[in-house]
C-alpha cells in the first residue's frame, strides 16, 4: 500500500487540526475549550514533523476560543 502524501492531508486529532497551506507554512488549528497537556503537545509535534518530511517549516498556530496549556505543557514547549 503506498505512503499517504501528508502535504495534502488535514489531519484532525481531536484537539487540533494540522495541515500544511499552500504558501509552505503548517497550520495548527487548536480546539475549543482545551486545555493542552503534555502528551497533546508531543502528538502535534510528532505530525508536524510528519507532514514536513522532517524539514524544518513555519508553523502558525490558530487558538480556539477558551483555550489554554498546563503549566506543565508550557514548560515543555517553552525548553524545547
Amino acid at each position: 500500500m503506498p505512503t499517504p502524501n501528508l502535504s495534502q492531508t488535514k489531519i484532525d486529532l481531536g484537539h487540533s487540526t494540522i495541515f500544511l497551506r499552500e504558501d509552505g507554512i503548517v497550520q495548527l488549528n487548536c480546539g475549543d475549550d482545551v486545555v493542552y497537556e503534555i502528551a497533546m503537545i508531543k502528538e502535534n509535534l510528532d505530525w508536524i514533523r510528519k507532514i514536513g518530511n522532517g524539514k524544518k517549516l513555519p508553523v502558525m498556530n490558530v487558538t480556539g476560543k477558551y483555550t489554554t496549556a498546563s503549566k506543565d505543557s508550557r514548560e515543555f514547549v517553552a525548553s524545547a
